[in-house]
């Protein structure tokens, strides 16, 4: 039984970690992003002053393009 539980504990401490560990500085298949959102570094569309994640100007982060879109469309991003 306490097998069981540290297994499970475990488990749950690794898929925590795993989460935390992913950013947009690094490729992973956490991060869908639809309609205009799009992911981009700190030089596109327009400069930054600095990225949240490393505190510099090349960061990579997500934005939304508020171009021309249609109306009632929903854009959302999931993590």
């Amino acid at each position: 039984m306490l097998l069981m539980l540290f297994i499970l504990l475990c488990q749950i401490f690794a898929s925590q970690a795993a989460v935390l560990n992913c950013n947009f500085e690094t490729d992973c298949n956490d991060f869908y992003l639809s309609g205009y959102w799009a992911k981009t570094d700190g030089f596109n569309p327009q400069p930054i002053d600095h990225d949240h994640t490393l505190n510099i100007k090349a960061g990579h982060y997500v934005y939304y393009n508020a171009g021309p879109g249609q109306r009632g469309f929903r854009i959302e991003t999931k993590t």
